[in-house]
């Protein structure tokens, strides 16, 4: 069974922005700031200020996490070995 987690977060250009304390950063996607869909508002609040303070091409995104299931258990079978680079 699949399950999809939505969470909106700010990115200027290419980067994703990271809020701490009032202060933003650039970041990879690991380390930025998330907000679940229904506190949208307070998202452009944020990427209001982003513009302010010289962000630029500020937006909101809609981030869409999908969780697949790639293994059955704990004690699952190693995987089958590459043998082309037996002799």
């Amino acid at each position: 069974m699949e399950n999809k987690v939505k969470l909106l977060v700010l990115k200027s250009g290419p980067h994703y922005i990271r809020i701490h304390e009032d202060d933003y950063q650039t970041c990879s996607m690991e380390k930025a700031t998330v907000f679940p869909l229904e506190r949208i508002e307070e998202a452009k609040i944020h990427a209001q200020r982003l513009r302010e303070k010289g962000f630029r091409d500020v937006a909101v995104y809609r981030l869409v996490i999908q969780e697949e299931r790639i293994t059955q258990g704990l004690h699952e079978p190693s995987l089958p070995q590459d043998d082309s680079n037996r002799r």
